[in-house]
């Protein structure tokens, strides 16, 4: 109960920490780009393609965030305390109707996450590439913690296995896009997969799961979510544009 209220409490808290950070710290952006090929006899020609770049400051993106896990996490609370999320209530497809619009805001929380995650990883990034990337690993996360198939005595592996493959294609494309010599930046990734990874457990450890649980996992799991972001935030400048010795002296 103790680690409950503690991820409540972080959960509306990191608002006022990342403002804190954002008024401290120099601004934080990061570079995207599309390119435009070129035709040349009806084939592709290089060196005449056209590039466009553009800065997104990460303030208004992580602040965005910040205030949708606050939501989030007082929604939960106010029906955790009206008896809405409550013990004997079990993880299934039938409560989750019930809750869908609870369950949305959630994953569409954890899709602006992995989207504003993979474009600090793979800064400077290909817009669709960090769309489409971060998009397929919220997709596939989605699928992986579906409640369990009634007809079935687990989860359904079927979901769960099309779940797999399509986030670690949105992983792999992100890796894929990731910048040579920096690699203070796999902390994050490796953060972002770890924190995916509890999320996971918390959904189906259990045969049959009980509601609170899943609710409580999701809270901690939005609360780390923003706190990870804002700590890279606050960290941005000196440690994760700054390529490693190995990338100057090359």
């Amino acid at each position: 109960m103790c680690g409950a209220s503690l991820a409540y409490g972080l959960g509306v808290g990191q608002v006022v920490l990342l403002g804190a950070i954002a008024l401290c710290y120099p601004p934080a952006r990061v570079q995207t780009y599309t390119y435009t090929p070129c035709m040349v006899n009806g084939s592709l020609s290089r060196g005449c393609g056209r590039v466009t770049s553009s800065w997104v400051d990460l303030a208004p993106a992580c602040g965005l965030l910040s205030v949708a896990v606050a939501a989030y996490v007082i929604d939960t609370f106010h029906r955790l305390e009206a008896g809405g999320l409550q013990e004997e209530f079990t993880f299934s497809g039938e409560t989750g109707a019930e809750l869908r619009h609870w369950d949305a805001h959630f994953w569409a929380t954890v899709a602006w996450f992995h989207c504003v995650a993979v474009f600090m990883v793979c800064d400077p990034v290909h817009l669709y590439t960090g769309v489409g990337a971060g998009g397929l690993m919220a997709y596939g996360l989605g699928r992986i913690c579906r409640p369990p198939d009634p007809d079935q005595s687990g989860p359904s592996h079927r979901s769960g296995f099309g779940g797999v493959l399509i986030y670690m294609a949105g992983a792999g494309v992100g890796f894929q896009s990731m910048p040579a010599h920096y690699p203070n930046r796999y902390w994050l990734a490796g953060g972002v997969l770890g924190l995916d990874l509890v999320l996971r457990l918390g959904h189906v450890w259990d045969r049959a799961t009980a509601m609170e649980t899943v609710a409580n996992c999701r809270v901690s799991y939005a609360s780390c979510c923003a706190l990870l972001l804002a700590g890279v935030y606050a960290v941005w400048g000196d440690t994760m544009v700054a390529p490693s010795a190995s990338g100057d002296d090359g």
